[in-house]
């Protein structure tokens, strides 16, 4: 048998050959239709092949999920450069630099990196970090956080504060401010005494003795 199945050859026991031709069949177009052929690469067929074509009710969108650009104080903390990280965070330009740098302290807090980042630095790199803690240390949200920034770095940097004219000056000008703050707190102490004080006493007084006995006569 042939591969195409049209010759059929058989030996007979007269020494005989006997070959059988069969014509080959006929495609039928209406059960397997002729496939459109698929246009080559680089020809105007290729470049707008699916221009006509429809969604149809059962497709499916699949959502593509772009990668979020990090900022180079996240690449730095994705590395585990802490002081790289900082400073950063510190030469950052926006009008949310102030809290990018406070978020930035807080997550190195929270990995026990903030004594690596603030350490061994230079006079210039130390002056960002005395700017940012002078200009925002008095939030009122964020004033305790700082105060112990602010604590972390005179323990680093207080025995060489005197070296430097600069360094001194922002010092001077960081202790005026929280003077400034221990005072406030002071007032503001003592007037929520007086308010206990106040509200207490009027807690004490009797419905009775807030309203004169009057006379029967006079009801």
């Amino acid at each position: 048998m042939s591969p195409t199945d049209t010759h059929l050859v058989v030996g007979m026991t007269t020494n005989l050959l006997s070959i059988r031709h069969q014509a080959a069949r006929k495609r039928d177009l209406t059960t397997f239709p002729l496939l459109p052929s698929l246009p080559q690469r680089g020809t105007y067929r290729y470049f707008v092949r699916g221009r006509n074509s429809k969604p149809k009710q059962e497709d499916v969108v699949v959502e593509v999920r772009r990668r979020r650009h990090l900022k180079l104080y996240e690449e730095h903390l994705k590395k585990f450069n802490y002081r790289k990280a900082l400073d950063a965070a510190l030469t950052h330009k926006g009008k949310n630099r102030f809290d990018i740098v406070y978020d930035v302290l807080q997550e190195l807090a929270r990995r026990d990196g903030l004594v690596i980042a603030l350490s061994k630095r230079s006079e210039e790199e130390l002056h960002p970090v005395l700017k940012f803690l002078t200009n925002r240390l008095l939030h009122p949200q964020r004033c305790r956080f700082l105060i112990d920034v602010a604590n972390i770095v005179t323990d680093l940097y207080g025995s060489v504060v005197c070296s430097s004219k600069s360094t001194r000056a922002m010092y001077a000008l960081l202790k005026v401010k929280l003077d400034r703050e221990v005072q406030f707190q002071k007032q503001a102490m003592q007037l929520l005494g007086l308010l206990d004080t106040i509200l207490l006493g009027a807690s004490k007084r009797s419905p009775s003795s807030e309203i004169p006995n009057m006379p029967p006569h006079a009801l």
